[in-house]
């Protein structure tokens, strides 16, 4: 064969290869440093927000990045946290939640299946393709189900199995199709190329190829369209191969010349790009190219880079069949034991990854290494199981499910076409001998609507204003009642606390007194909260800085009457709690006031007594400080640390869910943190 033009472009060809391998590598720190850097942003995200529904959307991108990036181990760990995720949404009551969660569980099967075909575990890839694709179903994702029949159709392709790799693929083509979606309608038939390539149909493969390449340029997608050119390189160099080209010298050295030029195209998009897989691919295949014209030493050197990318990035099928063109090449250099560690090492990772395909070629490369070192035993042996899985692949039946697979394409993207065109004529027609009927009807129709519609406003404006009138009466007679039972409480108390008084002031026993006079402080502090309530229009809010003074107004009077000279401060917000904390909260300030009154200033000419309420500047709520500049609270388990009435501050606390603080800072100072409640 004359070879002249191929070798002319070899040590070029070779040098700028080289030259690739070792920019890329220059580039790698930058990747992962870029890398690190998208991760770390995103995670500083998912400790920002609240929102579950936003932390999956992230924990779905952590993933996605790290599977980009060839990190599997690390993509498998976040797409874990994927499935908690989506399986807390899940139970949600609220609709819009819950089908979140239902998609991030799709989403996390697609994501499993995506990371073991990338692991070459293909029957584990599957099962959780088809998971996700029931789910995406009940979710009418066509988007994603397109997508996945494109990852099942590869999966297939992987593991020999091209009819189902077919079906899949043209599923794909269809959906993507009628979504319109032209850059995935290439990734399709790009798939579809390559299905036709590995089943010999190399005109075929040609034809899809194209059209995904010419698809790509029309959108200006650098990646894919690197991609898509590879594998028209890829189908030229297989046409060379075939043997309808076989004998034609001239002809043959075009279609590898033909094949090397695109090759270099797709090789030098691919670098612009960081598009690691396509590079490799297309450095093996220029290798196979030297190979195929049995210039050993050359394709050597291409076929060791592209395996060592294969390994890099973990992919076991690409390094199975890199290793068997190895053990070729090794071979034709007279290296027969580093040739059989090849193919033994081919066949091995072959039967690991379980795919007909692989093994196939494993199988096959060893029966030709062995009959050519004068093996026939063995060389039989590995023979007859290339024969088996050959037949798997190739055998009549599948041959017809394939050719039937197309046509039943190519017929019912025809029918429909034909259907549409027919079904607008029809619909032409039909209309055209129906729009009289049709307005006569509409406007009959619009007048019997426009007549019930008036008797029913009628009707509904009648029940309405009767409604209306009887609310206000209903309303009316509560507010009465409401009233009057506020009116009747509060004057209860009142009683109750003049009752507390005589009882006090005729009491022999001073501790006695003491306790009926600190149970009338509490009394008068329930009192002060019906009182507003009476005022106010609202029956569930209590305005606090009202309730508050009133409460304090009471202490102003006790304090007038020691010895010592006390003065109580009030600063509090204008705030409204709910009846139900709000009480709480005054009988904690009532008892601290009382406690300060009591103890604080013993032995003291005068004293200061500052009761605030503000909000809280850590966090959502309020703080309550009851503070006075007496002699502090005492250190060990004392009198003032044990009384009746921190007892009941703390139950108090418990019951609005709040935290009660004390300390001793010139004085006594309590803090009383807690949360608002909100209505139901």
């Amino acid at each position: 064969m004359n070879i002249s033009l191929l070798y002319s472009m070899r040590n070029l060809m070779f040098l700028w290869i080289f030259f690739l391998i070792f920019s890329f590598s220059g580039n790698a720190q930058n990747r992962a440093h870029t890398l690190q850097n998208r991760a770390n942003l995103l995670r500083e995200q998912f400790r920002e927000v609240n929102n579950d529904t936003t932390k999956l959307n992230i924990l779905i991108s952590l993933s996605d990045l790290y599977y980009e990036e060839s990190s599997f181990k690390a993509a498998l760990f976040y797409n874990n946290y994927v499935r908690l995720f989506s399986a807390k949404l899940i139970q949600s009551k609220d609709v819009v939640i819950s089908h979140a969660g239902k998609t991030g569980e799709a989403y996390y099967f697609h994501n499993l299946g995506n990371i073991m075909q990338r692991r070459s575990d293909y029957r584990q890839a599957l099962q959780n393709y088809f998971k996700a694709l029931d789910l995406f179903k009940v979710l009418d994702n066509r988007e994603a189900r397109a997508i996945l029949f494109s990852d099942i159709a590869t999966t297939y392709s992987s593991m020999g199995n091209f009819n189902e790799s077919l079906n899949s693929s043209f599923k794909a083509l269809k959906l993507e199709e009628i979504l319109g979606d032209e850059k995935r309608v290439a990734i399709e038939l790009n798939n579809i190329g390559a299905i036709y390539d590995d089943l010999h149909n190399y005109s075929k493969a040609l034809e899809y190829c194209v059209k995904a390449r010419d698809l790509s340029l029309k959108h200006n997608d650098k990646k894919y369209t690197a991609l898509y050119t590879g594998t028209v390189g890829h189908c030229y160099q297989q046409l060379c191969d075939s043997a309808d080209i076989k004998g034609n010298t001239k002809l043959s050295l075009e279609l590898q010349n033909k094949a090397l030029e695109y090759y270099s195209i797709a090789l030098n998009m691919s670098r612009e790009v960081g598009d690691l897989d396509n590079m490799a691919v297309c450095i093996e295949n220029t290798g196979l190219i030297y190979l195929n014209v049995y210039d050993y030493k050359n394709a050597l050197p291409y076929l060791l880079k592209a395996l060592g990318i294969y390994k890099k990035l973990g992919q076991q099928s690409e390094e199975s069949f890199c290793l068997h063109v190895l053990g070729e090449t090794y071979q034709g250099l007279g290296y027969t034991n580093k040739a059989e560690v090849c193919y033994k090492e081919a066949l091995e990772m072959a039967k690991q990854i379980n795919s007909n395909y692989y093994l196939m070629k494993a199988y096959e490369g060893n029966s030709e290494f062995y009959e050519k070192i004068n093996r026939p035993g063995k060389a039989l042996e590995y023979y007859k199981k290339y024969i088996i899985y050959k037949d798997s692949i190739f055998n009549q039946e599948t041959t017809r499910d394939i050719t039937r697979t197309q046509l039943n394409y190519d017929f019912e993207k025809k029918e429909a076409a034909t259907k549409f065109e027919n079904d607008k004529v029809v619909y032409r027609l039909e209309a055209d001998s129906k729009l009289f009927k049709q307005w006569r009807l509409f406007f009959i129709v619009v007048i019997a609507l426009v007549l019930i519609a008036m008797y029913f406003v009628k009707r509904a404006y009648d029940n309405k204003k009767k409604l209306a009138t009887l609310l206000v009466a209903e309303d009316q007679r509560k507010e009465v009642l409401l009233q009057e039972v506020h009116h009747r409480i509060n004057n209860n108390l009142q009683i109750i606390s003049s009752l507390l008084t005589l009882q006090a002031n005729n009491a022999d026993n001073e501790q006695l007194t003491e306790y009926l006079m600190q149970s009338q402080n509490r009394i008068q502090s329930l009192s002060a909260m019906h009182e507003l309530l009476y005022d106010t229009n609202s029956p569930l809010d209590i305005n606090m800085k009202d309730y508050i003074s009133k409460v304090l107004d009471f202490h102003r009077d006790v304090a007038g009457s020691m010895s010592a000279k006390i003065t109580i401060e009030e600063h509090i917000e204008p705030v409204k709690f709910l009846t139900k904390q709000a009480v709480p909260v005054a009988l904690i300030i009532n008892e601290l006031v009382t406690n300060s009154l009591k103890y604080a200033f013993t032995g003291k000419a005068e004293g200061k007594v500052n009761v605030t309420l503000k909000k809280n500047p850590d966090e959502e709520g309020w703080i309550v400080t009851v503070r006075d500049n007496g002699k502090g609270m005492p250190q060990d388990t004392g009198k003032r640390q044990g009384s009746l009435g921190l007892k009941l501050v703390n139950i108090m606390t418990k019951q609005i869910g709040g935290i009660f603080q004390s300390e001793n800072e010139n004085g006594a100072c309590f803090r009383l943190i807690f949360g608002t409640l909100k209505k139901k």
